[in-house]
């Protein structure tokens, strides 16, 4: 890089890329470990609390083992209306064997772990369960439960498109069956549209740390913003201090 070039070196943006590109068209074939990634830092960005993304993030690769457009697209739209809904748990009401489950507008995509995790352990004390979910988002959802649900061997199924029936566990777990209906997505991933990629993608970098040169203190080889000769520039840093191993980066984005 010339001097002249260099010079006009900066660091832009100061935040990561946010706002998707727009006009693409395709579809993509995304791995499931990527899906889990973006979602997770979604969970975030959708206001889940701590403790439950990790459920609401199995809950959405889950979905994608079956029906990976819909979830996906699903998913996108909760990325687009400002200001979003507050997250909420579902509640359930109801004694023996009937259950109502308000979800108070929250997405299955954000709470259906929580469902799940309920109805699973109502089955397996009381018997069979009849469901009847209100006031849910994406309630096509209610058969990514169904699906979870099946890999824990309870026959969950799907009743009018808002009740879900449980049984309780026929035994243990089958964690081969589980496998048999999440393999291809695992080995070969899932092909969505490009455009509801990078909406998810741009979207899940707002829970990262914003460009600074603390946060690149935790970025492998660590940086740092350096001023001299009023010229900006980047500081490769050598872990053990050796002052001859320091490189100047400078990054030009004229």
């Amino acid at each position: 890089m010339t001097a002249e070039r260099s010079a006009r070196a900066s660091i832009r943006p100061t935040m990561s890329a946010i706002t998707p590109p727009e006009g693409v068209t395709g579809t993509l074939t995304v791995q499931l470990r990527e899906i889990k990634l973006v979602t997770e830092r979604l969970m975030m960005v959708l206001g889940v609390p701590p403790g439950a993304v990790p459920g609401a993030r199995q809950f959405v690769v889950a979905g994608c083992a079956g029906d990976p457009e819909r979830t996906l697209e699903d998913l996108a739209s909760l990325t687009r209306p400002e200001p979003r809904p507050a997250f909420r748990a579902p509640r359930f009401t109801g004694e023996g064997r009937t259950v109502t489950v308000d979800c108070a507008g929250t997405s299955l995509l954000l709470s259906g772990h929580l469902l799940v995790h309920h109805l699973a352990a109502r089955a397996a004390r009381t018997g069979p369960v009849e469901a009847r979910v209100t006031r849910a988002g994406h309630p096509s959802a209610l058969r990514t439960a169904a699906r979870v649900l099946q890999g824990y061997r309870i026959e969950a199924r799907v009743v009018d498109g808002s009740t879900l029936h449980v049984p309780p566990p026929d035994g243990t777990p089958d964690v081969a069956a589980a496998w048999t209906r999440t393999e291809a997505a695992l080995l070969r991933g899932v092909e969505i549209a490009a455009s509801t990629w990078w909406q998810l993608y741009f979207t899940s970098n707002r829970a990262l740390s914003v460009d600074t040169a603390l946060s690149r203190y935790h970025t492998g080889d660590t940086l740092r913003r350096v001023t001299a000769d009023g010229e900006r520039f980047i500081r490769q840093n050598d872990p053990l201090g050796r002052e001859s191993h320091r490189r100047e980066i400078f990054i030009d984005v004229s």
